[in-house]
Parts: structure tokens; sequence; C-alpha cells
């Protein structure tokens, strides 16, 4: 979607724009802002699809912690694509 526009690496910057700051509100944000996307039946990877459908399952149960460690797995999965997306899965040294 992004692709040509000058904004292919929009989580990276949103990354760097949070160096400074509380990097858990930034992964909430992500989390959040994935859900919606999968939920409005947008392409999301397997791995971050699963922890969406987690999360949703986890909150119409009223299972907050569980719904909680979720939110931060599927952040971490979000993080890691991103960074070997930009980086590379093997940095060359």
């Amino acid at each position: 979607l992004m692709a040509g526009s000058g904004f292919e690496q929009i989580d990276f910057l949103q990354c760097c724009k949070f160096a400074e700051g509380d990097s858990r509100i930034l992964m909430l944000k992500m989390s959040r802002d994935r859900v919606r996307a999968f939920q409005q039946g947008a392409a999301v990877p397997a791995a971050e699809a699963d922890c969406c459908r987690r999360i949703l399952e986890a909150a119409e149960k009223g299972d907050a912690m569980r719904e909680h460690e979720i939110v931060y797995e599927l952040a971490a999965n979000i993080i890691s694509r991103t960074v070997d997306g930009f980086a590379g899965a093997a940095a060359k040294l």
C-alpha cells in the first residue's frame, strides 16, 4: 500500500520517534493498529494474525491479563518483522 510513496518505512520512523520515550506506548499503538487492520480484513502476516485472533478471543472472554501479554507478543512480532525487513535476516559485518 505504501510502496513508492516515500512512507515504506513508517514503522521504522515511528520507532525512531519514540527512541527517547517509553517504548511500551509505541508497542501498544502498533498492536492496536495491527488488530484494527486485521479486523478490517487487511493482509496480515501469519504470526501476527494468530496474535490478533488470540487478542480478540481474550478480550471476548474478559481475560485482561492474557490479552495484555499477547499485545506485547504481537508488538514483538511486528518489530522483528520490521527489523528483519529493513536490515535483512542476516546482517553482514
